[in-house]
């Protein structure tokens, strides 16, 4: 059984799913919130907000990135420009942050600082991924992190969910550049506090959420 949903006006569902409808403030570049949930989680299934990505929202990050420096808290560097600005327009347009672009967070919504960390990742996310901050990213002076993450192949997006700061460096695990993960080998390119997805919160949407009908 498919979905059968409208933009105009609301969102219409056959099935049990949550649908969000997704714009971006009269900016350009409407993209499609598609209805997504982890699969075969470790600890049972945890709703998330998958994205397309269309060619507009490319094109309006890469106008971001143009005048946009690298910010602290970066792991992966320059290269990563264009896909850390698809993940902050992403979560602006969801929840109608205004973009602050700062080197201690990324979104301003009702006075809360938000840096958004985008990774990303080959295959949809499971509670059990870890989410991921650079060790001197600590000391930006925000609020909260939303993580998000974008396929490979720039089709689509996730947006995992948020946590206060202070939670975060609460429960992460902090490991050091050279150490191996033993749930999977891998090896810390640097230093970083890591936590598993499964502790976020979903964020808080201005776009409207239509439940859906028997």
């Amino acid at each position: 059984m498919y979905c059968r949903c409208v933009r105009s006006g609301g969102l219409e569902c056959r099935l049990r799913r949550r649908h969000v409808l997704y714009g971006n403030g009269g900016r350009g570049g409407f993209s499609t919130i598609r209805p997504g949930t982890t699969h075969a989680t470790k600890s049972g299934e945890r709703s998330l907000i998958e994205v397309k990505i269309t060619p507009e929202l490319i094109e309006r990050a890469k106008k971001k990135t143009a005048t946009v420096g690298v910010l602290q808290g970066s792991i992966t560097g320059s290269a990563s420009h264009v896909v850390g600005a698809i993940g902050e327009l992403i979560v602006a347009d969801l929840t109608g942050a205004t973009e602050a672009n700062t080197h201690d967070y990324d979104l301003l919504l009702d006075g809360k600082r938000i840096d958004v960390k985008t990774k990303r990742c080959n295959t949809r996310p499971r509670d059990y991924y870890d989410c991921s901050v650079a060790a001197h990213g600590s000391k930006q002076d925000c609020d909260s992190y939303v993580f998000v993450r974008i396929k490979i192949d720039g089709t689509r997006a996730w947006v995992l969910g948020e946590i206060d700061k202070r939670d975060f460096y609460k429960n992460a695990t902090h490991h050091r550049r050279g150490d191996v993960d033993p749930d999977n080998g891998f090896v810390f390119k640097a230093d970083c506090y890591n936590l598993a997805i499964s502790e976020l919160q979903d964020i808080e949407t201005e776009s409207t959420t239509v439940q859906a009908r028997s």
